[in-house]
This record gives structure tokens, C-alpha cells and sequence, in this order.
């Protein structure tokens, strides 16, 4: 009943700038990522290495260093 479910169209209204993997009911995606909580974000870059990991509510600024740091590790 929350205002960002599903997600998925929360996303879309939000027009969220990255892509978004949505996990299945058994957490396949979660378990190949090491996820530990919820949420949980990865950061992956254009070469598909995960670069940064992080759980809990984080601030904005956080998930713009997390990106920083995927977009800096394919332009060296």
C-alpha cells in the first residue's frame, strides 16, 4: 500500500536515471550479488565488475558516489 509500489512504476515515475534488476521470490539475483539486507544496491560498471555494495536506507550523495565510482572504473 506504500506510495513506491510496486516499485517498478515508482521507479518509472521517478524517472530513476540506472538500470534496476528486480529480484524473484527465491532471491536469485540477491544471493549472486552477496546481498545481506534490504535494501541493498550494487553498483556495477560497463564491463559488468561490481564496484561498490551497500545496504540500508543510504542518502542520495551515497548512491551518486556509488555511480561515480562504476563510471570512473571503465573510463581508466
Amino acid at each position: 500500500d506504500g506510495p513506491n509500489y510496486p516499485p517498478s512504476k515508482w521507479l518509472e515515475k521517478e524517472e530513476w536515471p540506472v538500470t534496476t534488476i528486480a529480484d524473484d521470490d527465491r532471491s536469485s539475483v540477491g544471493t549472486a550479488f552477496g546481498v545481506s539486507g534490504y535494501p541493498f544496491f550494487v553498483a556495477i560498471d560497463a564491463n559488468g565488475d561490481v564496484v561498490a555494495r551497500a545496504s540500508g536506507e543510504l542518502p542520495v550523495a551515497q548512491i551518486e558516489a556509488m555511480l561515480d565510482v562504476a563510471r570512473r572504473s571503465t573510463a581508466d
